[in-house]
């Protein structure tokens, strides 16, 4: 058992840089992929159970990646890594604090196309800016440095409530556009009512 997880290791740190922009685009090809490995009797190249990846740059910690099962799949023309049963993933600034959080109930990632692909319950904790990201679907396109979605989104600050359908973001979350706002909440004016 051991060697399996040296071996997942390795491959983790592609997956650590692929997701430390950790916001995500929306494309819903990953998924279908994988589940066509699943229906096709594919068995997975790779496969771990409860895994802890840390990755680190320079002796300081980065990112710590949490997931309850991961699968690697590859064959001539794809390759993915599929975490079926959740995803939990820290960030940490400079000073090795954790600065912002996603969690997902699963999550694919491209391997050739760098393509993040994060589904249901997906929340995104910026701990610094004190802002929550709340959707069904998020994907990250690595090679665009884009985040995106196509479902509902809900964007909570200290401020507002920014609710719509619909996102693009730079991968920091340091600008994003919600397509089609529904609702804005002004949190002050709230809590005079």
């Amino acid at each position: 058992m051991q060697s399996v997880k040296q071996k997942n290791i390795k491959l983790f740190p592609i997956v650590a840089l692929a997701i430390v922009g950790i916001f995500l685009l929306g494309c819903e090809t990953d998924m279908k992929q994988v589940k066509s490995f699943a229906k096709k009797g594919k068995e997975p190249l790779r496969e771990a159970e409860t895994l802890k990846i840390l990755y680190s740059e320079l002796g300081k910690l980065k990112v710590k990646i949490e997931a309850q099962k991961m699968e690697e799949y590859k064959t001539k023309d794809e390759h993915y890594v599929n975490m079926p049963e959740g995803i939990l993933v820290y960030f940490y600034d400079s000073l090795e604090q954790i600065s912002s959080s996603l969690t997902a109930d699963r999550a694919v990632f491209n391997q050739k196309t760098h393509i993040f692909d994060a589904r249901g319950n997906v929340v995104v904790k910026n701990l610094e800016k004190n802002q929550q990201l709340n959707t069904e679907h998020l994907i990250w396109n690595q090679e665009q440095g884009k985040i995106l979605s196509d479902e509902f989104v809900k964007i909570t600050t200290d401020e507002q409530i920014i609710m719509g359908e619909g996102l693009e973001a730079d991968e920091s979350f340091e600008t994003y556009q919600i397509n089609k706002i529904t609702g804005t909440i002004t949190l002050q004016d709230a809590e005079m009512d």
